[in-house]
């Protein structure tokens, strides 16, 4: 039984059976497993039964086919055995409602009382279906906030019906069928080996075809044609052959599993006389048909993957309807355990419980789709959407198509698609009806890769909008378009009635004009791919071969079904209503491109046709043309009021930008500088381009930025220690959390043995004046880990901010000293805690600060503070701030050395003075020597200013005199917002107790608990070792390299650059390049050049002076480059540039700003 209707299989009755039957009223027919029907009563071999007397008929002169295990269901069919044979003997199979096999299998099974806690997947039991209990498999079983819930298959149902049911619908009063153990299975019978007899025969022609089940068998091999199968159908015969119902037999049938052709009983010899009727040529479009026909024989049984996948998600709600998924999504494993999971309309987000989803209904804010509307008629919107700039929308929108789609789809990695989402509208907003996803860049030339309309709008005519408006934009790009294969069962059937429609609306017009047409000539006009355009031609028996040609003809009965379907037809993509050009994605970005280039030079396929209003002689007019990299222009060009001019004589400018069709740069065997023509600014203002500034068409170039590359960033191991931190309630629920004080507990413990295994004990004797700068007198072993110095910080910055905030007041601290050239923007933090005007500049020697030149003035300053100020009780005020960057500094990349951290501290305990070190760049260095060896030297493990103060003593009580501001910004990512002081116990406790920190706990909280995974799993030092510092040693490496040869060398022995970082030693770490220019040159006059002629960002040394120190060193000829920002290629390539510009300035060359830029204020 199919479709509640029973299938004819068909056997033919030769006459001589036929007498036989007359004459004993007797049949015997055996097929695959053997049928035998005596008399008035049945026999059956295999699940069918035929019986000629069914106990409940009167009428002897009967046949009954039915299931010997549902023996009520059964078809009389009426035959005249004693008088008159039948034409035609029907043996039915019977079938569930959709096609589907019956659940479980033939084996016997033991049969059983359960109970909601002992039944288990396997179990066969009565299930209620729409209130009727039915046989259904359990599959599998979960726990829900509800109760344990179980996916059943249910018997004669199609798989897309199965469901969650609650403990309720089960029927536990009747006994289930338990599955058997492996050991009491019985054998496959299909495994013994049978000896053919010559009963057993088959014809040569059945022994030459293949089974429809061998057929239709799942293989690896790629997936065919979605027509192939549906052309070979409309190619047989409508009548088997004896041989053919032969082979149909064991895939219709759910007979015994050893019923095979090739194992089969006798081959039946039985001619009947036969009325064949002919299907309608449309019948192949007829959607009831054809719907049942793919759901059981199509991209179900194309896809054994996607049909063991247990659905997950029971039930949705979208918007105001309720869904039920057909198919497994790769949600969250958390959302399987709810009964229902809401999801957003518009913004597609999804919520496990109401109260959640509620709640983000009063804040989401988004109406319609996050993209650009491109068409809109009365009815429907279309929204272009860019996965790669709304990953978010574009996953989610994946995941909900996933519940519906039996195909593997994408749900991850969105970024190469573009999405266009078909809406709705309404009062509320835009409310999503389908849509269709393609590639940005499809090899295959594929104009669609996924493709859906919801449930709830689905057989409306909205597919058919979604497949039109995807063939509406190949032909605006000039494409041919086709559906990426393989096609689920919907979509392969909708794709094959706008194919069938379009192509026989086109061929007709073709027809009332009496012109000829190709199929090539359709594939154009249409933008459908030739290999479409034949099998539709095929399936529509439009395409015949006749006197040695192939012709298309247009049956009458085709025609008429038409006319009827255009009646019917009420929803059309209007194509001058979609406002939408191509997007362009270069090859190396995959980001916007403005215009189509890359065409031979006077092809008018790729010119371009767009106006600029403002005169042409302007200069923004120019940036704006030469900004784009136009190759080829032949338009005009408006000068309102006046006449159009032409915008170039066809000028042609290298270009790297790619066509909708083609993505590559410009072909090997191009020139774009072949054949000169004239530019378009000399035509319009009549100027030498000689005397032009560069435009500003070059790549830009940043050496000035201080940040890591986005290469350097661990975002693979802070995705690791994310997930670690919040799959453990105990982690993240502090986390998540206020915060002590001090910090995050276990940061704060790994800091300190992490710095204390870094670190070497310092002999509090200080080396002697005889000793080399590198001489490191240290101790035997190192400092103990001691937990009570560490508290946790919000970086550097917002560190410094607070130990002015608590340890200084502007009426008692008298001034804030600097080493010059200085971190410029620590300069506005010490303003804006009242020290403007009171920063002092303290140059630098060789061996770091210059410890006579700020003696003096610590002197010079005295000790008198303001007599009207008292100090606060509890609190630690000191009379001077000494600020600077021992190790690898920012700007001059020099390391202080050993003796002279010794004289400081001593310094600053003698005048009152707190030193503020930013070590920040401790861990970020390297030898010079090639090849670079691993590990840290001892030059590079200097004992830091805190080191030595607590080596010469500091009283539990005490605070010190030294605090090293740490940071994670430089080793780790300057978004994690951590770093660490570390100072004497008291002092650390002081800065924790900070107003700002005790109302709002420690400044970084759930990133220093990720912090804190990375140091204790030993990921952070494993990528400073094999990828941070070397990748900054390749650059710097590169960078000096490149100034040797661009810049030292042209412009000789004027410039002066810094090697190592610390005297004597082969060094070298941080971020930056230090070096000096002849004199007579302006480094900020080089910065603005740079950026004017080479698009190229410098720090020039004014930037690094002490701001409001008017006797501080001056540095007009210094300049900073930082090589951590861009990659290696770059900073080789901004090496160049600025070697460009200096020797254009040794020459003597003229130059003249065009603007005004402010150097001053550049990050």
């Amino acid at each position: 039984m199919k479709n509640g209707k029973w299938e004819t299989l068909g056997c033919k009755v030769s006459d001589e059976s036929r007498a036989q039957m007359r004459e004993n009223g007797k049949m015997h027919l055996s097929r695959s497993g053997g049928v035998e029907v005596h008399g008035n009563f049945f026999t059956a071999f295999g699940q069918f039964a035929l019986s000629a007397t069914p106990p409940s008929c009167s009428c002897s002169n009967s046949i009954i086919f039915c299931d010997r295990e549902q023996q009520a269901d059964c078809r009389i069919l009426p035959t005249s055995i004693n008088c008159q044979p039948p034409h035609r003997v029907f043996i039915m199979a019977a079938h569930g409602a959709n096609g589907e096999a019956s659940v479980g299998s033939s084996e016997p099974r033991q049969k059983g009382k359960a109970t909601p806690e002992t039944i288990r997947a396997g179990c066969i039991a009565m299930v209620k279906k729409e209130g009727i209990p039915r046989r259904a498999e359990i599959l599998s079983i979960k726990e829900t906030k509800s109760g344990r819930q179980f996916y059943c298959n249910f018997d004669n149902f199609n798989k897309r019906l199965d469901e969650w049911v609650p403990t309720i619908r089960i029927d536990f009063d009747q006994d289930v069928e338990w599955p058997l153990p492996d050991k009491d299975k019985p054998k496959d019978p299909k495994t013994k080996k049978g000896v053919a007899t010559s009963k057993n025969k088959v014809s040569k022609k059945s022994q030459k075809r293949p089974s429809k089940r061998e057929q239709s068998a799942p293989s690896e091999a790629a997936t065919p044609h979605p027509w192939t199968e549906f052309v070979e159908s409309q190619s047989r015969k409508m009548t088997p052959t004896a041989e053919e119902s032969q082979s149909q037999t064991p895939a219709t049938a759910t007979g015994d599993a050893t019923a095979t052709p090739a194992a089969g009983g006798d081959e039946m010899e039985i001619d009947l006389e036969e009325e064949v009727q002919k299907k309608d040529l449309l019948s192949g479009f007829s959607r009831e048909d054809e719907i049942e026909k793919l759901r059981t024989h199509g991209s179900m049984t194309q896809n054994p993957a996607e049909i063991s996948r247990i659905r997950n998600i029971s039930k949705v709600q979208f918007g105001k309807h309720d869904l039920f998924p057909w198919y497994f999504s790769p949600y969250p494993e958390v959302f399987n355990q709810e009964d229902v999971i809401f999801i957003c309309e518009f913004c597609l987000g999804y919520y496990g419980d109401e109260k959640s989803f509620v709640r983000h209904r009063h804040k989401c804010t988004l109406q319609h789709p996050p993209g650009n509307e491109i068409y809109r008629d009365e009815s429907v919107s279309f929204f272009e959407i860019d996965g790669r700039r709304q990953r978010t929308y574009c996953r989610n929108l994946c995941l909900l198509s996933k519940m519906f789609l039996d195909h593997k789809t994408l749900y991850y990695d969105v970024d190469p698609f573009l999405f266009y989402v078909m809406t709705s509208r309404s009062d509320k907003g835009c409310h999503i009806i389908g849509y269709f996803s393609k590639e940005k860049e499809s090899a295959d030339g594929y104009n669609v890769a996924c493709i859906l309309t919801l449930p709830q709008y689905q057989r409306k005519g909205y597919g058919r909008l979604l497949i039109q408006f995807s063939y509406e934009l190949s032909r605006i790009e000039g494409k041919l378009g086709s559906p990426e294969k393989p096609l689920s069962d919907l979509g392969l059937l909708s794709y094959r009635q706008y194919w069938g429609e379009n192509i026989l609306d086109l061929i007709v017009g073709y027809n009332e004009r009496d012109e000829k047409t190709t199929i090539e000539a359709i594939s154009t006009a249409l933008a459908i791919i030739p290999q479409d355009v034949e099998h539709t031609l095929q399936a529509l028996k439009m395409q015949v071969y006749h006197k040695g040609e192939h012709k298309i003809v247009i049956p009458e009965k085709l025609i008429q079904q038409r006319v009827k379907q255009k009646v019917k037809q009420k929803r059309l993509i209007d194509p001058s209503k979609i406002q939408w050009k191509p997007p362009v994605f270069t090859a190396s970005t995959r980001t916007w491109a403005h215009f189509l280039s890359l065409a031979p030079p006077h092809s008018e396929a790729t010119t371009l046709n767009f106006t600029l209003t403002y005169n042409y002689s302007e200069p923004k007019a120019r940036a704006e043309v030469m900004k784009h990299r136009v190759t080829t222009v032949s338009k005009h060009f408006a000068q309102l009021p006046h006449h159009r001019r032409p915008l170039t004589h066809d000028t042609r400018i290298s270009s790297t930008c790619a066509t909708s069709v083609n993505t590559r740069k410009l072909p090997f065997n191009f020139d774009p500088h072949s054949a000169p023509r004239r530019s378009f600014f000399t035509s319009a203002n009549s100027l030498s381009s000689s005397s032009m500034n560069a435009p500003l068409h070059k790549k830009p170039i940043n050496l000035l930025r201080g940040w890591p590359s986005p290469s350097l960033l661990p975002a693979a191991a802070l995705s690791a220690a994310a997930v670690k931190t919040l799959a453990d309630p105990a982690a993240y629920v502090p986390g998540l959390q206020y915060g002590p004080d001090p910090g995050y507990q276990p940061l704060r413990e790994s800091i300190a043995r992490w710095l204390a295994a870094f670190y070497p004990a310092v002999d509090p004797a200080p080396p002697s004046a005889a000793d080399d700068a590198t001489t490191t007198t240290v101790a035997a072993g190192h400092h103990a880990p001691d937990v009570r110095r560490i508290c946790v910080t919000g970086g550097a910055s917002q560190n410094l901010a607070c130990i002015l905030q608590s340890f200084t007041d502007p009426l008692y601290t008298k001034n804030v000293w600097m080493v010059a050239p200085c971190y410029f923007l620590a300069c506005p933090i010490f303003a804006d805690a009242g020290f403007d005007g009171r920063l002092k500049a303290v140059p630098e020697d060789d061996d770091g600060i210059d410890i006579e030149y700020l003696r003096k003035g610590l002197e010079a300053a005295g000790e008198g503070g303001d007599e009207h100020f008292k100090e606060a009780k509890k609190r630690k005020l000191y009379r001077h701030i000494i600020y600077l960057v021992p190790t690898c500094s920012n700007p001059t990349g020099k390391t202080m050395s050993l003796r002279r951290r010794h004289e400081l501290v001593l310094l600053a305990r003698k005048h009152d003075a707190l030193l503020v070190s930013d070590d920040v760049y401790d861990f970020l260095q390297w030898p010079l020597s090639t090849p670079p060896q691993p590990g840290y030297t001892p030059e590079m493990r200097i004992p830091r200013l805190v080191d030595i103060d607590r080596s010469l003593g500091v009283p539990d009580a005490s605070f010190g005199n030294a605090v090293s501001n740490g940071s994670f910004s430089k080793i780790v990512a300057p978004g994690v917002r951590t770093g660490w002081a570390e100072g004497s116990p008291a002092f650390a406790y002081g800065l924790s107790q900070t107003g700002s920190t005790c109302s709002g706990g420690a400044p970084s909280q759930l990133a220093a608990m990720m912090v804190a995974e990375l140091l204790e799993s030993g990921e952070l030092q494993r990528q400073l070792d094999q990828e941070t510092r070397p990748a900054l040693a390749r650059r710097h490496g590169a960078m000096m390299q490149a100034i040797a040869e661009y810049i030292q060398k042209p412009l000789g022995e004027g410039v002066v650059v810094r090697g190592s970082a610390l005297k004597g030693a082969e060094v070298f770490g941080g971020y930056f390049v230090w070096f000096s220019l002849p004199e007579g040159m302006s480094s900020r006059e080089v910065a603005v050049r740079a950026k004017e002629t080479e698009n190229l960002v410098i720090g020039h040394g004014a930037q690094f002076e002490v701001h409001g120190d008017e006797d501080a060193a001056r540095f007009d000829r210094e300049i900073r480059l930082c090589f951590s920002w861009e990659p290696e290629e770059d900073v080789v390539e901004g090496v160049k540039r600025l070697g460009a510009v200096l020797k254009a300035m040794k020459d003597g060359v003229k130059w003249k700003s065009s603007s005004t830029l402010d150097v001053d204020n550049v990050k």
